[in-house]
């Protein structure tokens, strides 16, 4: 293969690795905002708790298998106003055997619908800087990673032409 061809093929995959890895960034510091929001509305001491029968969207299998003490499952909701509500809710170790599609009892936030604990404050508590942090680690990856190849090819060439 022609070293021109091979240096478009790797630029090709990496922009599509940077720019996959860059929307997962973005998607880990919307998240992670959205917890933040959510933890300070459950923690707020003015805050009313609606109660709500919910269904599990997705369960906290991963969080399972790696033996933390909390973990968060997707619930489903619909608000005492008509609004339907698709939220994470924080679990505890030993009250996470839930089953996708169980519907369970739940508490939401009045004034922050999505908001939400399991009823009787039972889950975890919300660890809303873990998810902000990943995201900005990985969006600081990928300004720095093409920063530094940039810089690469930057001297590469000035080698290049000062030995000429």
């Amino acid at each position: 293969m022609q070293p021109r061809r091979r240096r478009r093929i790797t630029t090709a995959v990496l922009t599509v690795v940077l720019l996959a890895f860059g929307t997962a960034g973005v998607v880990a510091v919307r998240g992670g905002i959205a917890e933040h929001g959510n933890a300070t509305a459950l923690d707020d001491p003015d805050s009313t708790f609606v109660p709500v029968v919910g269904t599990v969207e997705m369960p906290p299998a991963a969080a399972q298998a790696s033996g933390k003490e909390w973990s968060q499952m997707s619930v489903r909701y619909t608000t005492s106003d008509d609004r339907h509500v698709t939220t994470m809710v924080w679990t505890r170790r030993d009250d996470k055997e839930y089953d996708e599609g169980q519907r369970i009892g739940l508490e939401y936030v009045a004034q922050h619908p999505t908001a939400a604990r399991l009823a009787g404050n039972r889950g975890g508590d919300a660890e809303p800087w873990r998810t902000l942090l990943v995201g900005i680690g990985i969006l600081a990856g990928v300004i720095v990673v093409p920063v530094a190849l940039l810089f690469d090819e930057v001297s590469r060439r000035r080698r290049r032409t000062t030995v000429d």
